[in-house]
């Protein structure tokens, strides 16, 4: 399968997915469901503020928003797998828990925001070594063979 078509396929999967999905958690977690629609919102506006085709802001920020998610929402789902009952309410009210999951997203948005001029810095430190090489190589030419290399 060539590149276009897998991408397409994986456009025209995605939405049929996400509604299987959404159901099952809605069916498993029931309250919980609400709580990590409500926990993903950072994610849902990164993925509509992002207009480039891949969505790599998108990417980033859902990973570090559910990354911060999922040590609440793990015993909420042992909890549900096991039919037993949790205290959603309990976790919703607390800031703390707010305060992991939109900073985590937070933190997404600023590993966007930084990582440029981290890499703009190792890129110019690299240019920067190669134009040294290269002018100790000049020099060396320029002693082996002369000023004549240089007309």
């Amino acid at each position: 399968m060539s590149g276009s078509k897998g991408a397409k396929l994986g456009n025209k999967l995605f939405l049929p997915v996400l509604i299987v999905n959404c159901v099952v958690l809605a069916f498993v977690l029931q309250l919980g469901f609400i709580f990590v629609l409500l926990a993903l919102l950072p994610s849902v506006v990164a993925y509509y503020i992002e207009n480039s085709s891949g969505k790599a802001s998108f990417k980033v920020v859902a990973s570090c928003n559910v990354a911060a998610l999922l040590p609440t929402i793990t015993p909420i789902m042992m909890n549900a797998l096991k039919m037993e009952k949790s205290e959603v309410m309990t976790i919703m009210a607390d800031p703390l828990t707010w305060l992991i999951i939109y900073g985590g997203a937070a933190i997404g948005w600023i590993l966007l925001f930084l990582c440029r001029y981290i890499a703009r810095f190792f890129v110019i430190v690299y240019l920067e070594y190669q134009i040294a090489s290269l002018e100790r190589f000049q020099k060396r030419l320029l002693g082996e063979w002369g000023n004549q290399i240089q007309e």
